[in-house]
């Protein structure tokens, strides 16, 4: 659905911004924690997730999850793959899963 189309419910980072802002407040209280001052967020090239979107809906819902003052710490993953063939680990890039040292198409996702 075309961003144009989509409704605030339908924006995924705003999801992704409560569910972790859900699971800060629950480590609060199962763990008696003191104010959070900071929440750190690896993102991955294929999580479908823009960063400043979901920086932003951090910071509209931190005051009702008690995290106002949380600085939100975002890090990029990069997309890597494993090749069954070589057991060579290389980077994806522009999203070309054959492997650099032996062009095998045989690879795994990590």
């Amino acid at each position: 659905m075309p961003a144009a189309e989509r409704e605030e419910g339908d924006v995924p980072e705003i999801s992704v911004a409560r569910a972790l802002l859900q699971q800060v407040q629950r480590l609060q209280r199962v763990h008696g924690m003191a104010p959070v001052v900071s929440i750190v967020v690896h993102i991955g090239e294929l999580a479908g997730v823009e960063a400043e979107l979901l920086r932003t809906a951090s910071s509209l819902l931190a005051p009702a999850a008690g995290a106002e003052r949380a600085e939100l710490q975002l890090t990029p993953v990069p997309l890597q793959a494993h090749c069954r063939a070589s057991a060579a680990t290389f980077p994806v890039e522009r999203f070309r899963f054959v492997c650099p040292t032996c062009a095998a198409r045989d690879v795994t996702v990590l």
